[in-house]
């Protein structure tokens, strides 16, 4: 679970985009790209997010894939997570301004707030998942033996999953709907590219 709200708040070290200082319209045009990666971030589309980037942009959409494997973890197991990761992302960003920098050309600074991940206790949210886990094993050790016994360790660990999916992640939603917001500045450098404006380098301000 951990690593799941992990690969999720990476996610906020590319949290927005850049300006420059040109001509009004390379401003407005780079401003679109910047709304349009939040929409995404918000919306967790990460194919979209992986378009607005040049080939050195940082992708943290690999991460995510661990838990879609649906012969490991099962059907319900894997759309819990998803409905999750999608929570985080909704509530990554509550606010963000775009601001142009003059002195450095196609940079800009966004400032905002953030989720602020140090807020989430992960260590109580963990020994909540344990508990579950443990009484469900105690529960339930007959019927996991024989499965562990006909069919195999994958197919008991599925059973699990599949089982628990709902219940192991009302820890950590009770956690991320308790999380406090900090502020963030992040600055953003852009290449034009074939004639489009993408996502090049990005650096933690604050």
């Amino acid at each position: 679970m951990k690593k799941i709200l992990t690969f999720a708040l990476a996610a906020l070290m590319i949290i927005s985009m850049t300006g420059c200082a040109g001509n009004d319209n390379t401003q407005k045009e780079q401003e679109k790209v910047v709304t349009s990666f939040f929409d995404n971030i918000k919306e967790y589309k990460l194919d979209e997010l992986e378009k607005l980037g040049t080939d050195d942009y940082t992708d943290v959409t690999d991460g995510f894939k661990n838990f879609e494997d649906e012969n490991v973890y099962g059907e319900s197991f894997v759309k819990e997570t998803e409905n999750f990761v999608k929570k985080v992302f909704d509530k990554l960003i509550k606010e963000y301004k775009i601001t142009f920098d003059d002195e450095e050309e196609n940079t800009v600074l966004v400032k905002g707030k953030r989720l602020d991940e140090k807020s989430i206790d992960m260590t109580s949210a963990q020994e909540n998942i344990n508990e579950l886990a443990q009484k469900y094993q105690e529960e339930n050790m007959e019927e996991l033996s024989k499965i562990y016994l006909e069919q195999g360790q994958e197919a008991m660990m599925k059973k699990i999953f599949d089982d628990l999916s709902k219940e192991l992640y009302n820890p950590l939603y009770k956690e991320l709907d308790n999380a406090k917001y900090t502020e963030f500045t992040f600055k953003f450098e852009m290449v034009e590219k074939d004639g489009k404006w993408l996502i090049d380098k990005i650096s933690k301000e604050k």
